[in-house]
């Protein structure tokens, strides 16, 4: 997987990056998932389905506090290149209440 190609303002605010701090990154650089290892299993079952849906992980802010997220993904294909496309929640919150 090759740097990221487009964020919006909520990934932004939310991970505590600019937009071109994103630009000019990969997730894997800024340390976004907290767990690496998580991030590998992440792809390795996505490569094998090509889809992913509600996969909990955890990521990191810029600042270093940790956020709990849920994660769904497609790999597309885009002018002929294969792209990642992912959505996630932050459900930190929701998992303080359930705590």
């Amino acid at each position: 997987m090759t740097g990221l190609i487009e964020v919006n303002e909520t990934w932004c605010k939310k991970l505590g990056y600019t937009r071109d701090e994103a630009m000019a990154h990969s997730a894997v650089e800024l340390g976004v998932w907290a767990d690496p290892k998580e991030r590998q299993r992440f792809i390795a079952k996505l490569k094998e389905t090509r889809s992913l849906h509600e996969y909990e992980a955890k990521f990191r802010r810029k600042d270093g506090e940790l956020l709990d997220t849920i994660v769904s993904a497609e790999l597309v294909e885009v002018d002929g290149n294969s792209r990642l496309l992912i959505v996630w929640h932050d459900i930190t919150e929701r998992v303080k209440a359930e705590r």
